[in-house]
């Protein structure tokens, strides 16, 4: 089922885009889009070269926002595919003094189009679509055609954190992990019950928290 758009929509967004990082996305073909690099000078964006993390998928941006809050000498980027998400982070963080934060409205196997090569310092992956493992594992975040696309993005020894509450998701991330090579750690079944002052609850997190189910976390970095 379509999901139906936003009242207002592409106005809403043309209004709050103070934030989002302007990208060439006409080709839908992946293999095209990617063969023919529009890269993004992010340094001229941020006017800093400070290190960039990832948010991949998100969604809202509730956690790009309040990462970004908190540490202001990291440059953040949320990445979102679907317009009718994406709208509502960008009005979120349009009275926001952030210069640090952006957004961009792709899909994660776009990025190699807009990114060189060992330009990012961490991805966040949080409560990615799960998505089913027998019939759509190839469109999981951490499957190893995306591991394949953040190997390259990633400078050396950057780290993926991902947190799910979805065992099975979970299960198969470690292993897709550490068949790709990565070196993993700070791995919990519950993370909530480690009260971590630096976790940042999004908005699917606190609802799985409040239905009592467990938090999965782990941290993934090539040793190299």
């Amino acid at each position: 089922m379509r999901m139906r758009l936003k009242t207002n929509l592409y106005s809403r967004i043309d209004k709050n885009d103070a934030r989002l990082i302007k990208i060439d996305t006409s080709e839908r073909n992946v293999t095209i889009a990617t063969a023919n690099k529009t890269y993004v000078s992010f340094s001229e964006i941020f006017g800093n070269e400070n290190p960039i993390y990832l948010d991949l998928g998100c969604g809202k941006g509730q956690f790009s926002i309040e990462f970004a809050t908190r540490h202001p000498e990291i440059n953040v980027i949320g990445i979102e595919m679907i317009s009718n998400v994406i709208v509502s982070a960008l009005e979120s963080s349009a009275d926001l003094d952030l210069p640090n934060l952006r957004f961009m409205s792709t899909g994660a196997d776009y990025l190699p189009k807009y990114f060189k090569d060992k330009t990012i310092s961490r991805i966040y992956l949080n409560f990615s679509t799960p998505k089913q493992k027998n019939s759509y594992a190839n469109s999981r975040l951490t499957s190893p055609r995306f591991l394949t696309i953040y190997d390259k993005l990633l400078v050396d020894k950057a780290e993926i954190h991902q947190k799910t509450d979805d065992m099975d998701f979970f299960e198969y991330s470690l292993e897709s992990y550490k068949d790709y090579g990565f070196t993993l750690k700070d791995l919990s079944n519950d993370l909530t019950s480690l009260n971590l002052p630096e976790n940042i609850v999004t908005e699917y997190e606190a609802r799985f928290v409040a239905e009592n189910k467990p938090i999965n976390k782990v941290v993934a970095f090539l040793d190299k």
